[in-house]
């Protein structure tokens, strides 16, 4: 987060002495009593078209003694393909990065984003479908889900994960474990 304007709040909740957790993972530590336990804490908020969005969700759960896979278990497979489907094909993500500073009609979007016709069509249906893109006066927009989850894919790829090539994807650059390290 360096270069950037951080109030107090934020500050406090991310910063850490060096090799020390942040204090607000640090306390959560001390919270988790059993394998299985866990909080999870997603939150943004960004400027965008001339509106502030903002969202947060703090999950939790503190097994019975039942494991992290209980939990996890509960919520369904097709659920997580369908949200994480559109964001697996590099074809929608260029559509969705091409609109992300506003609407584009589709020639302007075929412009941006290399496709044409049927392909791009096909992307903008599935993203659509998914309800990560709308129409409105000829023109496609991101939704606020959309944006909302192309910043958050964005950040994983560009910030927290790193594309080690042939080794695979390792956590890295501004991920904080529970120990106070970064990667």
């Amino acid at each position: 987060m360096s270069g950037s304007k951080l109030g107090p709040i934020t500050a406090s909740m991310f910063a850490c002495e060096k090799g020390k957790p942040p204090a607000l993972i640090a306390e959560w530590c001390e919270n988790l009593a059993k394998d299985g336990d866990f909080i999870f804490f997603w939150t943004g908020a960004v400027k965008w078209l001339g509106h502030h969005i903002g969202w947060g969700c703090l999950g939790d759960h503190f097994s019975k003694g039942d494991g992290l896979g209980a939990h996890l278990s509960s919520v369904s497979p097709e659920r997580i393909e369908r949200l994480a489907t559109p964001f697996a094909n590099a074809g929608r993500m260029r559509v969705m990065q091409a609109i992300a500073n506003g609407p584009l009609s589709a020639t302007e979007l075929s412009k941006a984003s290399g496709f044409s016709g049927g392909s791009l069509y096909h992307h903008l249906r599935e993203l659509e479908r998914a309800d990560l893109v709308i129409q409105e006066n000829k023109r496609y927009r991101l939704t606020k889900l959309g944006c909302q989850l192309l910043i958050a894919f964005s950040c994983m790829a560009g910030d927290i994960i790193e594309d080690q090539g042939e080794k695979g994807l390792d956590i890295g650059g501004k991920w904080h474990d529970g120990g106070g390290k970064r990667g």
